[in-house]
């Protein structure tokens, strides 16, 4: 209200009045707003039952906890509106609590569909590996998110000697592109740094090779 009131500096008194008397009804609306969350500290008794039952109107209204009525009593349970591993792993959500057990969660590894193009979505996992059945091809990954790391375990078959085509939104540097280990069963680790969500593109390097596992 302030700001609003200091850019009528040399303004005649009917704008002055007409302006002040706008900017007291806004400040109006948004105290009725949050009445309505505020409805159980009405009274001049704030006490730490009507305190606790707003902060909870508050935090229910903003989602952040969920609360069960209890149709057979007078308590309703509240309970903090947690996030899952996969919530973490697609990163939407700005309401759900982060829990050790979904962080820890959101990295196990999404196994990935062998076929001719192999299809990545990221959003159901950072961490991903695909296990070679035949010369394939990457598709580009969907849903990335940009500045974050992802990691792809490449594995070959039973057969081994599987390539794998790489798609233009890796950018290998001057190093270029790695040749996959050929043994039969081995592991090839691709370390990616999203750095365009949109295009998108990413930054791409071989980790390591020939893991037993």
């Amino acid at each position: 209200m302030t700001k609003a009131i200091e850019t009528l500096a040399g303004a005649d008194a009917a704008t002055f009045r007409t302006a002040v008397l706008a900017a007291i009804d806004a400040e109006v609306d948004q105290l009725a707003d949050h009445e309505t969350r505020l409805e159980t500290l009405e009274g001049a008794a704030y006490t730490d039952e009507k305190a606790r039952d707003a902060a909870m109107a508050m935090l229910v209204g903003a989602g952040l906890i969920v609360e069960t009525e209890n149709d057979a009593g007078d308590i309703d349970t509240f309970t903090v509106n947690a996030a899952s591993a996969a919530d973490v792993k697609a990163g939407a959500s700005n309401t759900k609590a982060i829990t050790p057990a979904a962080l820890a969660g959101s990295a196990a590894a999404q196994t990935l569909a062998d076929g001719a193009t192999i299809v990545w979505d990221m959003s159901l996992g950072y961490n991903a590996k695909v296990t070679l059945g035949g010369n394939r091809t990457l598709g580009t990954p969907t849903s990335p998110v940009e500045g974050l790391t992802y990691t792809l375990a490449v594995i070959q078959d039973a057969t081994g000697s599987r390539t794998l085509t790489w798609p233009a939104s890796f950018d290998w540097g001057t190093t270029g592109a790695p040749t996959l280990t050929t043994t039969a069963g081995k592991v090839d680790q691709i370390t990616l740094q999203c750095t365009d969500a949109v295009t998108p593109k990413f930054r791409a390097y071989l980790s390591g090779k020939g893991f037993a596992s």
